[in-house]
This record gives C-alpha cells, structure tokens and sequence, in this order.
C-alpha cells in the first residue's frame, strides 16, 4: 500500500463527495476526521459499521492514486536518465535504443570514461611535476625560529569538512549539476555531520531529488545544508524509501522486472532492497 505521508497532498473527487448529502454533522466530521487520520499517519481509525462502509471507497481510492503517483516517478526517473545519456554520451544512447547496452550498462561505462579521463589528466599533472629539476642540495639556515606555540588541528573538523565535500560531489552526480561547496553549505554540513551520518545525507539527497519535491521545494545545496530542518528531511526519506520499497514488492504493481532493476540502480545508495 501506498503511504499516503509520502506526498505533500492528495485529492478528492465531486463525485465521492455526493455521499455527504446522505450524512448528518456528526457522521460528516466522523468521516473528514479519519481522512485526515489516515492522510497523516496510513492507519485506519476505529469506526462503527456505517462509517466504515463509507469510509472504504474513500481508502481504496488513496492506494489508487498513491500507485498511480509512484509509478509516474519512476516513468520520470527513467526519462530523466534516458535524456542525461543522450545528451551527454549521444554515442552510448545510440547502442541502448538499438538494445546493444541496458540503461545501467550504459551508465556504468559514462561514469567509467568520465574517471579515466580525471585519472588521465592527474597523470599528466605528476608527468610536468617529475620533469621540474630539482637541486642537488638546498641550503639550510643555522637556526630556524621556533614559534612560542604551535596551533593545534582538530582532526574531527578536517575530516568533517572532507566529508562535506564529498557530499557537496555526490549531490553534483545525484542531480546532475555543478554546484561548489560555499564555505556557507560546508559550514552547514559540518553541523549535520555532528549529529547523523554521512549515509543519512545521501538518503535526503537521493529524496530531494526526487521529481515531486523538486517541483515543490528548493532543490539546492543551501537548503540540504539547513540543520534545523535536516531530521524532518530524513525523517521524510526513510518513510519514502519504504514505502517505495512496499510498492514495487506488491504483487499487481504493473512494474516489470526489468524497471525493479532500473529502479534499484537509481537507490543503490539508499539501502532500499527491491
């Protein structure tokens, strides 16, 4: 079943809401009050016969729609990845659409050419270092000035900022963009880095990038890197992570196995098993 908190709305039909005429104030608030107890948590409240009997079309019409939405995200997914390869790599687009690679394939050897040409040019870089001579002896001073104290280093901040940078170009891989690390967005991933892990990030970056929050929310380092708000983000992609995960496990989902798979490429990194 579709979680309905995984989305930000959900709608209701004129048609449904032709059953109010047959209802008094109190079974109209009974029924507007287990709509929003279901919207807000996924659970049925305790009704009595009747209430529940007009309750359930209004249920099995929210796993309707919740469906129809999930799979509306992968179909988006899919085509935002089809549109980045040919855009990109017109050459490997062209041996997926004649079914010579699979999508993932395709993208393996992108991201694999993408490194070597990094790896290519760093050796370049060490080839001019290695050709600088060198002298064969440096002068040294017969004394050197010792500062009365030396700074220490905190180790935790370095490798907290490192971290922040990796999360800086992993949000750069997730939604395709070239965003630096502003000493802002560092400072602020450095907060977070104190409270959660670096995996508990990548879970919101895989979630902000999702195609209904972008449309909804500002889909930027800035915003990934607000603390204030960084638990209600996890919170909100642990919730969808498993509730795409329920989706794409029921059986009658209309998914073929060859989109679980594509689907399980793109949340690799999330610890989703599909």
């Amino acid at each position: 079943m579709s979680h309905p908190t995984s989305k930000e709305s959900f709608i209701l039909y004129k048609d449904s809401l032709l059953i109010l005429d047959k209802l008094n104030d109190e079974q109209t608030a009974k029924l507007f009050r287990a709509i929003k107890h279901y919207q807000q948590t996924g659970e049925i409240m305790s009704l009595d016969l009747t209430m529940d009997l007009v309750f359930t079309p209004f249920v099995n019409q929210f796993i309707r729609d919740g469906k129809s939405y999930n799979k509306t995200i992968l179909e988006k997914k899919l085509a935002a990845r089809y549109g980045n390869l040919k855009r990109h790599h017109p050459e490997l687009y062209k041996k997926v659409e004649l079914n010579q690679l699979s999508l993932d394939d395709a993208e393996n050897l992108a991201y694999a050419n993408k490194t070597s040409q990094s790896d290519n040019h760093l050796a370049s870089v060490a080839n001019v270092a290695d050709s600088v001579p060198v002298p064969d002896s440096v002068p040294v001073p017969d004394s050197v000035p010792v500062p009365d104290s030396v700074p220490v280093i905190n180790k935790n901040k370095t490798n907290a900022s490192s971290d922040a940078m990796l999360l800086v170009k992993y949000f750069n891989e997730v939604n395709k963009t070239t965003s630096i690390g502003a000493k802002p967005v560092i400072d602020g991933l450095n907060k977070i880095l104190k409270d959660y892990t670096v995996d508990d990030v990548k879970s919101v970056i895989n979630f902000m990038s999702d195609s209904w929050y972008s449309r909804n929310q500002q889909n930027t380092l800035s915003v990934l890197a607000k603390h204030t708000k960084f638990y209600e983000k996890l919170e909100k992609s642990q919730q969808a992570q498993q509730d795409i995960k329920q989706d794409l496990t029921d059986d009658g989902d209309g998914f073929s196995e060859a989109s679980r798979r594509k689907f399980a490429a793109i949340y690799k990194d999330t610890g989703v098993v599909v």
